[in-house]
């Protein structure tokens, strides 16, 4: 008598011995091989994907960040360097006194109050572009009233020579334009809002 392959008469031997795990025949014959997941996980639900950052804040804070540091470093250099020329060239020639006057009027113009503002701006401005990236109104209200007061400032600073004014009035007018984009507004307002109780 002929049997299916995954069917055993129950007198006949099964591949384990005719024992199954338990120690006893099976009750019919044969051990059904059933797998063990039959059907598929659920897969869980996609999480909730961030607003991606707009290019135009990136470059805005990157412009801000990159431009503020350049400029705190060489005037902290060149202040330097004018310290040190005044004390190795105060006794020297008289071509090296003219140099000395020179250097004398900077510092000087330095340590009367002017290095506030010239160190002052750049080191808000930092601190006000990377504010920008926590996606709230009042950071970007800070840092647009922040630019605008600086190339005032340096406008009447510069006021005597207006060329030198230009270049860095163009570029804070640029970085503080791409803040107020569609793009930037739209990635701001749905920034998701902490409540409090």
């Amino acid at each position: 008598m002929a049997y299916p392959p995954s069917f055993l008469p129950p007198s006949s031997a099964s591949p384990s011995g005719g024992q199954s795990p338990s120690g006893r025949r099976p009750a019919y014959g044969f051990s059904p091989q059933f797998p063990v997941n039959a059907y598929p996980a659920v897969a869980p639900a996609p999480a909730a994907v961030a607003a991606q950052r707009p290019a135009g804040i990136g470059v805005a804070v990157s412009m801000t960040v990159t431009a503020s540091a350049l400029w705190i470093c060489a005037l902290a250099t060149a202040w330097l360097f004018a310290e040190a020329g005044q004390r190795s060239l105060a006794s020297g020639n008289e071509a090296d006194s003219q140099i000395v006057l020179i250097l004398n009027h900077f510092t000087a113009r330095l340590g009367d109050g002017l290095a506030w503002p010239l160190v002052g701006f750049p080191a808000a401005a930092i601190v006000a572009a990377f504010l920008l990236l926590t996606r709230t109104a009042w950071s970007r209200i800070v840092f647009t009233a922040l630019g605008v007061l600086s190339v005032l400032w340096s406008g009447w600073w510069l006021q005597s020579g207006l060329w030198w004014w230009i270049a860095p009035a163009a570029y804070v007018g640029l970085a503080t334009g791409l803040v107020w984009t569609t793009a930037a507004t739209r990635w701001i307002q749905q920034a998701p809002r902490v409540v409090r109780s």
